[in-house]
């Protein structure tokens, strides 16, 4: 369950470095990665004490575990793939510290045949530890402004984290990271 081909129409794998999460948001209402988790929680499974049952079905502790052996696989992979990371966790939660950042983030530079796919509920977080480790570089590619979708139910400053993603990119499109930020609001 730590990296595994998937039937995610936009993605070929799944690499999973470190597991577990928090809620954070009212985007997190549905998190399919809790319940999934939820279904590998029993002891000795590899989810034990990351999620607990509630009468509101599972839930995410807040523990955020490194899976050690799982950190260098996409380097053993020869083709190219397009790579859903920390797809049962958030690679910038409050407990995953900048060094393990930087770490995943030096995994992916060393396989640039590969297209690394980021999501994260912590828009914040990611601007902050991009910023503290490429500022110029970050300060100058916010000058150019992103495309604005018409989105009714967008939440306030989406349109600011839509800049911040798109100067992101540009900042790792050398090393083949793509980051998206998913606000999930349902549509009535």
């Amino acid at each position: 369950m730590s990296t595994t081909s998937t039937a995610i129409s936009w993605t070929d794998y799944t690499w999973n470095p470190v597991r577990g999460c928090s809620r954070v948001s009212t985007g997190c209402e549905h998190c399919y990665a809790e319940r999934q988790a939820g279904r590998f929680s029993g002891p000795g499974q590899p989810y034990a004490g990351l999620v607990r049952k509630t009468s509101q079905g599972w839930r995410w502790t807040g523990e955020v575990r490194l899976i050690a052996q799982e950190l260098e696989t996409p380097l053993s992979w020869t083709k190219p793939r397009r790579i859903f990371v920390t797809a049962m966790s958030d690679l910038f939660h409050e407990s995953m510290s900048e060094d393990l950042i930087d770490a995943i983030l030096a995994v992916m530079a060393l396989a640039p045949r590969h297209t690394f796919q980021v999501l994260t509920k912590r828009p914040a977080r990611m601007m902050a530890y991009l910023t503290e480790r490429w500022p110029s570089a970050l300060a100058q590619s916010l000058t150019l402004s992103g495309m604005r979708r018409d989105r009714p139910t967008e939440p306030p400053g989406a349109d600011r984290h839509r800049q911040i993603l798109n100067a992101a990119e540009r900042l790792l499109q050398g090393i083949g990271i793509k980051l998206s930020i998913d606000s999930h609001h349902q549509r009535s």
